[in-house]
């Protein structure tokens, strides 16, 4: 009934925004194409097929959603409400609601018709000088950011982090070091400069100098 109707906000700090994006799926789509790019499985309990059992037959099911098969994504927090799914479908349908009657467009199955794609959006603005003085509402934001990432790891798992900054880590990253690609998206971007005629993606060997 509902695609992976994401959810996003952002909130301004002082050296740089808390920022959210995800999707009220278990997984996105695009997740799945690329682990089966990659040649990787998907785990159980991320998607049922038509007869409402799990299915891990990636392409099957991304050709399933695509048809609108009756192949279908589980919400957040997995099947039934022992792990919290409803949580994650009551979010899904909030989505569905603001961005389809409210915003006076198509809905789930609807949004794709012959005629193309009647997608909707909705974003909601907050001046943050409504509810104060912005540079201390920032300030406050950055100190519960702060206690935030001070908070202790668990053993042997990754320090806490705010959302957004494994992003930023890995722009700078990239950006010095440059992108991993999977051999088929190269030849995928190849095949594209060929047909428009610009230059095919520079390669460089790990570790080799910018």
């Amino acid at each position: 009934m509902f695609g992976t109707n994401p959810i996003s906000y952002a909130v301004p700090a002082g050296d740089r925004p808390v920022v959210f994006d995800a999707a009220t799926s278990v997984v996105p789509r695009g997740k799945l194409e690329r682990l089966h790019r990659e040649g990787a499985p998907m785990r159980e309990g991320w998607a049922m097929g038509p007869d409402g059992l799990p299915t891990t037959d990636i392409p099957a099911l991304v050709a399933g959603l695509k048809a609108r098969a009756g192949h279908a994504l589980v919400p957040l927090g997995g099947l039934g409400p022992e792990f919290g799914g409803h949580k994650g479908s009551g979010l899904g349908l909030l989505v569905e609601l603001l961005c389809g009657p409210l915003a006076g467009a198509s809905w789930s199955r609807h949004t794709y018709g012959p005629d193309g794609a009647d997608l909707g959006h909705f974003v909601l603005c907050l001046d943050p000088a409504a509810f104060g003085e912005p540079d201390e509402i920032g300030a406050r934001v950055t100190d519960l950011g702060a206690e935030i990432t001070g908070l202790p790891a668990a053993v042997g798992g990754p320090g806490v982090r705010l959302p957004g900054e494994r992003r930023v880590r890995s722009t700078a990253h990239r950006a010095a070091e440059g992108i991993p690609l999977l051999p088929p998206i190269l030849a995928d971007l190849d095949a594209i400069a060929g047909r428009t005629g610009v230059a095919p993606v520079a390669r460089r060997a790990p570790g080799a100098d910018a």
